[in-house]
């Protein structure tokens, strides 16, 4: 008897193979952002008790968050400055128009990208110590219901006065402690705090302290003792994730600039040039770059974002 092979239907293929792809993607890019999103939310009910006296942000505070001090027509003047550097460098290769349009958008939007890197970069920091920052608050909240004085305990508790670098964050509180005292305006100082951090959770730390500070104290140190201790888990685990994931960026940066450097190569050839300067070439051109960049900012999200 021969044996013959069993007839799969075909729906029932498509459904397995569905099924398995859908698998895939939450796998690779859903359930990070999920579990990242999750804990935000955990985060920001932690440290914020209600939302309604957030300050606007615009274009000043994003470049004070990012820690240049730019003014609004020096970062435009930049902008202008790489856009035509973009237009330069395509035509410097004799590429088509499409990819000149290409290579001026990537020049208009490399500021505000690079402008959000360092902003990121910052708020890692920032978060890298608040944990300790937060408990050198809350030990003197609890003794002392002077938001100046906790500032600059919490300010001592990541880096000590006189230490030759100190913290970015530490940096930061003790900036906003001499304008409180300078000013005897705690709420404006804490606003500012809140408006100029790269990082979201020390700019609820500085809505929470305005409301403890409104409300003149009382049972909210021992809301910050214990969002200290959550946060701290939450950040300990992210730091994990990014030591992990860290080979892996360096590996995908690497495939990234040999495609990129084997590409520029490529066009010392004159039929692969001549067909990539082509309009479906440059089409082709375009549609790999933005896929290499969607690629790699989808990989950097999930590494950065997972808590």
């Amino acid at each position: 008897m021969t044996d013959l092979p069993i007839p799969i239907p075909i729906p029932l293929a498509a459904g397995v193979a569905a099924a398995y792809v859908g698998w895939l993607l939450w796998v690779l890019f859903v359930r990070q952002r999920v579990l990242a999103g999750r804990d935000a939310a955990i985060t920001e009910s932690m440290v914020r008790p209600a939302r309604t006296d957030l300050p606007q942000v615009d274009q000043a505070d994003r470049l004070s968050a990012a820690g240049v001090a730019w003014s609004l027509t020096t970062f435009t003047l930049i902008r202008v400055a790489t856009t035509v550097s973009g237009l330069v460098l395509a035509l410097a290769f004799r590429l088509p128009p499409l990819i000149l349009m290409a290579g001026a958008a990537a020049g208009y939007f490399a500021p505000s990208l690079w402008l959000e890197q360092r902003r990121k970069s910052r708020e890692l920091s920032i978060d890298d110590d608040l944990p300790a920052a937060l408990s050198g608050l809350a030990a003197t909240l609890a003794m002392s219901q002077n938001l100046s004085e906790a500032l600059e305990a919490a300010a001592d508790a990541v880096s000590p006065v006189g230490d030759t670098q100190p913290r970015l964050l530490a940096l930061e509180l003790r900036r906003t402690a001499a304008t409180a005292s300078s000013n005897s305006n705690v709420d404006a100082a804490l606003m500012d705090l809140q408006k100029r951090s790269p990082s979201p959770t020390l700019a609820m730390t500085a809505f929470n302290l305005r409301v403890y500070a409104a409300a003149g104290g009382g049972q909210f140190a021992r809301q910050i003792v214990e969002t200290a201790a959550r946060v701290r888990n939450m950040l300990e685990g992210r730091k994990r994730a990014r030591a992990y994931a860290g080979s892996a960026r360096a590996v995908v940066l690497l495939i990234l600039g040999l495609t990129v450097s084997l590409g520029v190569l490529g066009f010392q050839d004159p039929s692969f040039a001549a067909y990539y300067r082509s309009g479906l070439g440059s089409i082709i051109l375009i549609a790999v770059a933005v896929a290499m960049a969607l690629a790699y900012w989808v990989m950097n999200s999930m590494i950065e974002d997972v808590g």
